[in-house]
């Protein structure tokens, strides 16, 4: 099938450096991407090993091809896959958001973090808090009416932060970043409070007191845990809000031939989407 555009994704790296590359090999890298099948534009999440989307052409399973709705592009479908469905189905089904609760996102700047802070506002919560690092991309959800209120983490008490933003502790936590700010988080949440962990961008180890965690759900999610039936459901609604103007992810795009460069960037752990057009 022809490629259009592909999603570079730390999986990527992951698959390609030593000790947890993996074969056959040799293979073509790339997970995800827009694909033209029987003239219709169709995002698949990943092609049949050994072939992959960082190439003009790859083999896929049609049965798991999702077709584009009119209206959005290739570049602009390719976030809302693997990035997009991580941030959307743990707000919508394993967080179960409910109409009015207060949402705080961990890693909101990243495609991930926009795509949930996104989700919770559409899906009816009553208020939204973005946490992240880059103090202008918090900002910018703020000015574009995604969150109520941001906080930006590396200050004397990042949970106090979050409580006071909260207006007194969150209901759902979607946590893109793990460590230290999950913990800050789960300290001033709600009774009966349920965290997301969909990632581990501020480490792989995170101390919780009892007190903190009592009473609260923590769990995790992952999209190869989930049904294809929910993640099309997903990917089509945002697809479609899109389409509409109605949701967006940072993206930047760069030719195949340029993939070095966006290569350097993930691996120097960017939280920048890049779409590789061909």
């Amino acid at each position: 099938m022809p490629v259009l555009a592909a999603g570079l994704n730390p999986v990527d790296i992951a698959l390609a450096t030593p000790p947890s590359a993996q074969g056959p090999f040799p293979r073509v890298l790339g997970a995800e991407g827009v694909v033209s099948l029987d003239g219709r534009l169709c995002y698949v999440e990943t092609a049949l090993v050994p072939h992959g989307t960082f190439a003009p052409l790859t083999v896929i399973d049609p049965a798991e091809a999702i077709v584009l709705p009119e209206g959005i592009s290739p570049a602009e479908a390719v976030p809302l896959g693997i990035a997009g469905l991580a941030g959307w189905i743990p707000i919508e089904t394993t967080g179960a958001l409910r109409a009015g609760e207060t949402v705080l996102v961990l890693g909101a700047t990243g495609a991930v973090g926009q795509a949930a802070a996104q989700a919770a506002r559409l899906l009816g919560a009553g208020r939204v808090v973005a946490v992240g690092r880059n103090e202008a991309k918090l900002q910018a959800l703020v000015d574009h009416g995604v969150a109520d209120e941001s906080v930006t983490l590396g200050s004397d008490d990042d949970a106090a932060a979050m409580r006071d933003a909260t207006k007194g502790g969150a209901d759902l936590i979607l946590d893109a970043l793990y460590a230290a700010p999950l913990a800050d988080a789960l300290r001033y949440s709600k009774p009966g409070a349920r965290s997301v962990t969909v990632g581990n961008r501020a480490g792989n180890v995170v101390t919780l007191p009892l007190r903190s965690i009592f009473g609260k759900s923590l769990l995790t999610y992952a999209n190869g845990s989930v049904p294809f039936e929910l993640k099309r459901s997903a990917f089509t609604r945002m697809a479609e809000l899109v389409a509409s103007g109605d949701f967006w992810i940072e993206h930047q795009t760069c030719s195949l031939s340029e993939i070095a460069q966006a290569w350097q960037s993930q691996l120097g752990r960017s939280s920048t989407k890049f779409v590789i057009t061909m």
